[in-house]
């Protein structure tokens, strides 16, 4: 599920973003049928909140939790939607084993109540939200593959 919304009256909306057909509208949030194409089987999903670094747009995404992924990946659309700009770019090695440029901006991220600036990868507009390490890590929380569920994670000094 995708939610996308605003604060006040700056709500955003299926053209603003310019989403997917299959998109539905419910009173100024818009609501995806599925999470994507390509998601893998057998992993879990967590709701993942991301707002705009200036805190006036939000959204939220349930994300295949992704400990393989070095950084999170989201939709661009749903990035550019948000306001995120990109500020570097990345080459990453795809799991069939192409290495692809993407672009990279940075959004505070939500998981479990706890909250961190972090990086997101402007992923192809049919991606699967994948969370990735690299957030997992600012958030401090760790994969419990056994129950399918984050933890708080303990650190190393």
């Amino acid at each position: 599920m995708v939610v996308v919304g605003g604060q006040g009256h700056d709500h955003l909306g299926v053209r603003d973003v310019g989403l997917a057909e299959g998109w539905k509208t419910f009173k100024y949030k818009y609501i995806v049928r599925s999470i994507g194409r390509g998601c893998s089987v057998g992993t879990f999903t967590r709701t993942l909140r991301l707002d705009s670094i200036d805190g006036e747009r939000s959204l939220e995404v349930d994300a295949m939790v992704d400990t393989g992924a070095s950084y999170t990946i989201v939709p661009a659309k749903l990035l550019r939607g948000l306001g995120v700009e990109p500020i570097d770019s990345i080459r990453l090695s795809l799991a069939d084993g192409r290495a692809v440029e993407y672009d990279m901006g940075q959004a505070v991220a939500t998981v479990d109540q706890r909250t961190v600036p972090t990086l997101v990868v402007f992923g192809s507009d049919d991606a699967c939200p994948l969370l990735g390490a690299y957030t997992l890590e600012g958030l401090r929380l760790a994969v419990d593959p056994v129950h399918q569920r984050l933890v708080k994670a303990t650190g190393f000094a």
